[in-house]
């Protein structure tokens, strides 16, 4: 596994200056398109500074990447500027075992990705013009099973994240077992991390039957930092 590198003061000033100004513009202009009666009521004015402060706190998570900085700036117009504090959505951000991508690309998912489709012209390719999903409206239930690899045996209180059409997370019982109820239809990458005991993941559909799935978690060093 890769160390995981700390922010540097060249990495913090690399999104800055003349390619930071192109990029407000750029999302200013994106935004007013995607959302014309959030950007009308908000007001140019609010809006840019709306961009300016979802850029400078993606940055404060360790999201550098553009396109993960314009996938926090869209949630930043479509939930709240403040959506980050919200406890299930502030735990992913926080978590240092997750990769800034992935980070967003969970909690974009759990917001964006049932509603919209894909549009390569976006900035950084965030996602575009609004197409319902077909499965929007279905749901049905997953089973995530939790195992150890060495001994197959079940590990009670892990995190459990699953993301794809929506982004939910849970616990596992005593059993080893998560269960997320009436989740929308479609493949779902799953992850769990547990403390600084094991980690893993895996991937499974869900069908209109419902969805299962085990995954084997290996044990982390025990001197290894997340």
């Amino acid at each position: 596994m890769a160390r995981r590198l700390p922010i540097t003061d060249a990495a913090a000033q690399a999104f800055s200056g003349r390619e930071r100004e192109r990029f407000e513009n750029e999302m200013f202009a994106h935004l007013s398109s995607k959302f014309p009666a959030d950007a009308e009521d908000i007001g140019e004015e609010s809006l840019r500074n709306l961009i300016r402060t979802g850029i400078d706190k993606a940055r404060s998570y360790s999201i550098l990447v553009e396109r993960d900085v314009a996938r926090y700036v869209e949630l930043c117009v479509a939930v709240s500027a403040d959506f980050d504090e919200a406890p299930s959505t502030h735990e992913v951000l926080t978590a240092n075992w997750i990769p800034a991508h992935e980070k967003m690309e969970r909690l974009y998912g759990d917001v964006m990705d049932s509603r919209f489709s894909a549009c390569t012209s976006c900035p950084g390719g965030v996602v575009g013009s609004a197409v319902p999903s077909p499965s929007a409206a279905q749901g049905a239930d997953l089973c995530v099973r939790v195992m150890t690899t060495e001994k197959n045996e079940p590990i009670a209180g892990a995190r459990v994240y699953v993301s794809g059409p929506e982004f939910r997370d849970g616990i596992t019982d005593s059993n080893g077992l998560a269960t997320f109820i009436k989740i929308p239809l479609g493949g779902y990458r799953v992850t769990v991390n547990d403390g600084r005991r094991y980690t893993g993941s895996g991937e499974v559909t869900v069908t209109p039957e419902g969805g299962g799935t085990t995954v084997g978690c290996r044990r982390l060093p025990t001197n290894l930092e997340l």
